[in-house]
């Protein structure tokens, strides 16, 4: 979702395949960019473009969505900056947020896609399942479900099931945090 918030532009987006939701600032050297879905993946995971006002394919760039890094086109190695964003259950957010705006399932009167199927069907739950990528890390199975941090040129992934239920308390770049 492309949109502005206090401001500033923003990218909403989010990978089915690796479950990321992330939130970036959609400017790219000073210009403000649009972004689309290309319907291809690149490390099992989906690549955004971003669309040229001139209508020039030439121009475009692909962009991994978890990285949010340009992969192919004339930005890439560019890096979209993340902003801070949370995760949460739908109540908490309404609880936060009464007066928010929800995107709805329809825009328009055309649905945008069908919200009743999942189109990966088995994916999320056949643990050998792995599409479009050549895993080799041995480190974790390849669809362990990790929370990561990022912050200050440090990195931190903790491994869900791992953590025990409620909150942890933790450090990270010599701040303290709580997962």
């Amino acid at each position: 979702v492309n949109d502005t918030i206090d401001n500033q532009p923003v990218l909403v987006s989010y990978c089915p395949l690796c479950q990321t939701g992330i939130v970036f600032d959609r400017t790219v050297n000073g210009q403000v960019r649009e972004f689309g879905v290309s319907g291809m993946l690149w490390q099992s995971n989906v690549l955004m473009y971003d669309r040229q006002p001139d209508g020039n394919e030439d121009n475009e760039t692909l962009w991994s969505q978890v990285i949010g890094q340009g992969v192919v086109g004339p930005n890439t190695g560019d890096r979209l900056r993340i902003i801070n964003s949370n995760v949460m259950t739908f109540d908490q957010w309404k609880q936060a947020h009464p007066g928010g705006v929800v995107l709805e399932r329809e825009s328009g009167g055309y649905p945008i896609r069908s919200y009743n199927s999942d189109p990966y069907g088995d994916y999320y739950t056949d643990n050998d399942a792995v599409w479009f990528t050549d895993f080799t890390d041995t480190r974790l199975p390849a669809k362990a479900v990790v929370l990561g941090i990022e912050g200050g040129g440090a990195t931190k992934v903790y491994v869900k099931d791992a953590l025990p239920i409620g909150v942890t308390a933790d450090t990270f770049n010599d701040q303290s945090i709580a997962i």
